[in-house]
Protein backbone atom coordinates (compact mmCIF):
# COMPACT_ATOMS: atom_id res chain seq x y z
CA UNK A 1 0.00 0.00 0.00
CA UNK A 2 1.60 3.25 -1.15
CA UNK A 3 0.05 5.03 1.84
CA UNK A 4 2.42 3.30 4.26
CA UNK A 5 5.56 3.40 2.08
CA UNK A 6 7.79 6.08 3.60
CA UNK A 7 9.42 7.25 0.37
CA UNK A 8 6.03 8.39 -0.98
CA UNK A 9 4.28 11.44 0.40
CA UNK A 10 0.62 10.41 0.42
CA UNK A 11 -2.40 12.38 1.58
CA UNK A 12 -6.16 12.14 1.27
CA UNK A 13 -7.75 15.34 0.05
CA UNK A 14 -11.12 16.76 -0.86
CA UNK A 15 -12.00 19.69 -3.09
CA UNK A 16 -13.87 22.64 -1.61
CA UNK A 17 -16.69 23.70 -3.92
CA UNK A 18 -18.58 27.00 -4.09
CA UNK A 19 -22.40 27.02 -4.45
CA UNK A 20 -21.76 27.74 -8.14
CA UNK A 21 -19.80 24.49 -8.45
CA UNK A 22 -16.36 26.10 -8.70
CA UNK A 23 -13.45 24.24 -7.12
CA UNK A 24 -11.59 26.89 -5.11
CA UNK A 25 -9.42 24.98 -2.65
CA UNK A 26 -8.74 21.56 -1.15
CA UNK A 27 -8.67 20.23 2.39
CA UNK A 28 -6.25 17.62 3.75
CA UNK A 29 -7.86 15.31 6.34
CA UNK A 30 -5.12 12.69 6.50
CA UNK A 31 -1.47 12.11 5.53
CA UNK A 32 1.23 9.49 6.09
CA UNK A 33 4.68 9.78 7.69
CA UNK A 34 6.40 10.70 4.42
CA UNK A 35 4.03 13.66 4.18
CA UNK A 36 5.94 15.23 7.07
CA UNK A 37 9.36 14.21 5.74
CA UNK A 38 8.85 15.71 2.28
CA UNK A 39 6.82 18.81 3.14
CA UNK A 40 7.95 19.73 6.71
CA UNK A 41 4.25 20.08 7.54
CA UNK A 42 3.12 18.36 10.75
CA UNK A 43 0.17 16.01 10.50
CA UNK A 44 -0.96 16.48 14.11
CA UNK A 45 -1.10 20.23 13.62
CA UNK A 46 -2.13 20.62 9.98
CA UNK A 47 -4.45 17.76 9.08
CA UNK A 48 -7.82 19.22 8.21
CA UNK A 49 -6.31 22.50 7.02
CA UNK A 50 -6.88 24.05 3.63
CA UNK A 51 -4.14 23.61 1.02
CA UNK A 52 -4.08 27.37 0.48
CA UNK A 53 -3.18 27.88 4.14
CA UNK A 54 -0.38 25.29 3.96
CA UNK A 55 1.06 25.85 0.48
CA UNK A 56 -0.45 29.11 -0.76
CA UNK A 57 2.72 31.14 -0.28
CA UNK A 58 5.07 28.66 -2.00
CA UNK A 59 3.11 26.83 -4.72
CA UNK A 60 1.00 27.79 -7.72
CA UNK A 61 -2.24 26.34 -6.38
CA UNK A 62 -4.20 27.32 -9.50
CA UNK A 63 -2.35 24.74 -11.61
CA UNK A 64 -2.79 22.10 -8.88
CA UNK A 65 -6.54 22.85 -8.64
CA UNK A 66 -6.82 22.39 -12.40
CA UNK A 67 -5.13 19.00 -12.00
CA UNK A 68 -7.43 18.00 -9.11
CA UNK A 69 -10.49 19.24 -10.99
CA UNK A 70 -9.61 17.14 -14.04
CA UNK A 71 -9.05 14.02 -11.93
CA UNK A 72 -12.35 14.22 -10.00
CA UNK A 73 -14.33 15.04 -13.16
CA UNK A 74 -12.83 12.38 -15.43
CA UNK A 75 -11.87 9.72 -12.89
CA UNK A 76 -8.48 9.41 -14.64
CA UNK A 77 -5.29 9.57 -12.49
CA UNK A 78 -2.78 12.26 -13.51
CA UNK A 79 0.80 13.21 -12.65
CA UNK A 80 2.66 16.51 -12.44
CA UNK A 81 6.23 17.43 -11.54
CA UNK A 82 6.66 20.35 -9.16
CA UNK A 83 9.31 22.10 -7.09
CA UNK A 84 8.63 22.52 -3.36
CA UNK A 85 10.60 25.59 -2.15
CA UNK A 86 10.46 24.99 1.64
CA UNK A 87 12.52 21.80 1.27
CA UNK A 88 14.26 22.60 -2.02
CA UNK A 89 13.10 19.27 -3.47
CA UNK A 90 11.51 18.23 -6.75
CA UNK A 91 8.43 16.00 -6.41
CA UNK A 92 6.43 13.86 -8.81
CA UNK A 93 2.83 14.29 -7.70
CA UNK A 94 0.30 11.61 -8.65
CA UNK A 95 -3.41 12.25 -8.14
CA UNK A 96 -5.95 9.40 -7.86
CA UNK A 97 -9.76 9.79 -7.82
CA UNK A 98 -11.66 8.41 -4.80
CA UNK A 99 -15.18 9.34 -5.85
CA UNK A 100 -17.10 12.58 -5.62
CA UNK A 101 -14.78 15.47 -4.83
CA UNK A 102 -12.35 13.26 -2.88
CA UNK A 103 -8.95 12.20 -4.19
CA UNK A 104 -5.58 10.99 -2.97
CA UNK A 105 -2.21 12.44 -3.89
CA UNK A 106 1.17 10.79 -3.59
CA UNK A 107 4.50 12.47 -4.21
CA UNK A 108 7.83 10.83 -4.90
CA UNK A 109 11.07 12.75 -4.32
CA UNK A 110 12.70 12.99 -7.77
CA UNK A 111 15.35 15.58 -6.88
CA UNK A 112 18.30 13.32 -7.71
CA UNK A 113 16.80 12.49 -11.10
CA UNK A 114 16.11 16.15 -11.89
CA UNK A 115 19.66 17.17 -10.92
CA UNK A 116 21.06 14.41 -13.13
CA UNK A 117 18.90 15.60 -16.02
CA UNK A 118 20.09 19.15 -15.42
CA UNK A 119 23.76 18.10 -15.45
CA UNK A 120 23.27 16.13 -18.68
CA UNK A 121 21.53 19.10 -20.29
CA UNK A 122 24.36 21.42 -19.22
CA UNK A 123 26.95 19.07 -20.73
CA UNK A 124 24.98 18.93 -23.98
CA UNK A 125 24.85 22.73 -24.03
CA UNK A 126 28.59 22.92 -23.33
CA UNK A 127 29.46 20.62 -26.21
CA UNK A 128 27.03 22.42 -28.51
CA UNK A 129 28.56 25.77 -27.56
CA UNK A 130 32.07 24.47 -28.25
CA UNK A 131 30.98 23.18 -31.66
CA UNK A 132 29.24 26.44 -32.54
CA UNK A 133 32.25 28.49 -31.37
CA UNK A 134 34.64 26.40 -33.48
CA UNK A 135 32.39 26.88 -36.51
CA UNK A 136 32.28 30.62 -35.87
CA UNK A 137 36.08 30.81 -35.66
CA UNK A 138 36.42 28.95 -38.95
CA UNK A 139 33.70 30.71 -40.92
CA UNK A 140 33.65 34.29 -39.63
CA UNK A 141 34.89 36.82 -42.18
CA UNK A 142 36.17 39.26 -39.54
CA UNK A 143 36.30 39.89 -35.80
CA UNK A 144 32.97 41.75 -35.83
CA UNK A 145 31.17 38.69 -37.16
CA UNK A 146 33.08 36.42 -34.78
CA UNK A 147 32.31 38.53 -31.71
CA UNK A 148 28.62 38.71 -32.63
CA UNK A 149 28.52 34.92 -33.01
CA UNK A 150 30.25 34.35 -29.64
CA UNK A 151 27.74 36.61 -27.86
CA UNK A 152 24.85 34.76 -29.50
CA UNK A 153 26.31 31.38 -28.55
CA UNK A 154 26.81 32.18 -24.85
CA UNK A 155 23.26 33.55 -24.61
CA UNK A 156 21.71 30.63 -26.47
CA UNK A 157 23.68 27.76 -24.92
CA UNK A 158 24.90 29.37 -21.70
CA UNK A 159 21.38 30.60 -20.91
CA UNK A 160 22.60 34.11 -20.11
CA UNK A 161 20.15 37.00 -20.28
CA UNK A 162 22.68 39.28 -21.96
CA UNK A 163 26.28 39.10 -23.22
CA UNK A 164 28.59 41.78 -24.55
CA UNK A 165 32.16 42.13 -25.76
CA UNK A 166 34.00 45.42 -25.32
CA UNK A 167 37.45 46.41 -26.56
CA UNK A 168 39.74 49.15 -25.32
CA UNK A 169 40.28 52.05 -27.70
CA UNK A 170 43.71 53.23 -26.50
CA UNK A 171 43.58 56.43 -28.56
CA UNK A 172 40.36 57.71 -26.98
CA UNK A 173 40.58 55.85 -23.69
CA UNK A 174 37.03 54.56 -24.05
CA UNK A 175 35.92 50.90 -23.91
CA UNK A 176 33.08 50.63 -26.43
CA UNK A 177 30.80 47.63 -26.94
CA UNK A 178 31.68 45.88 -30.19
CA UNK A 179 29.16 43.04 -30.03
CA UNK A 180 26.21 41.98 -27.89
CA UNK A 181 23.29 39.57 -27.76
CA UNK A 182 20.26 38.97 -25.60
CA UNK A 183 18.04 41.36 -23.69
CA UNK A 184 20.02 44.13 -22.02
CA UNK A 185 16.85 45.40 -20.28
CA UNK A 186 17.79 49.01 -20.84
CA UNK A 187 21.26 48.75 -19.31
CA UNK A 188 23.20 48.92 -22.59
CA UNK A 189 23.12 52.71 -22.55
CA UNK A 190 24.86 52.66 -19.15
CA UNK A 191 27.90 50.76 -20.45
CA UNK A 192 30.01 53.89 -20.87
CA UNK A 193 33.46 52.96 -19.58
CA UNK A 194 36.83 54.66 -19.78
CA UNK A 195 40.38 53.63 -18.82
CA UNK A 196 41.09 57.24 -17.89
CA UNK A 197 40.85 57.45 -14.09
CA UNK A 198 40.38 61.22 -14.27
CA UNK A 199 36.97 60.72 -15.88
CA UNK A 200 33.90 59.67 -13.86
CA UNK A 201 33.42 56.76 -16.30
CA UNK A 202 36.92 55.52 -15.42
CA UNK A 203 36.34 55.27 -11.68
CA UNK A 204 34.44 52.03 -11.55
CA UNK A 205 30.71 51.28 -11.19
CA UNK A 206 28.62 53.87 -9.38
Amino acid sequence: DVFVVRRYRCVLEGLLVTPEGEHVDSRIPEGNAAYEALTVIRRARDEGARASALYGDVLDLSSMLQLYDSVVKTGIPLQQELFFPPTGRFLLASVFPLGGTRFATSALDITDRKLTEWRIARLKDLYAAMTEANDAIIHSRDTSQLFAAICRIVVEYGHLVFARIALIDYQSGWVPTVASAGNHKGYAEQFVISIDASRPEGQGPS
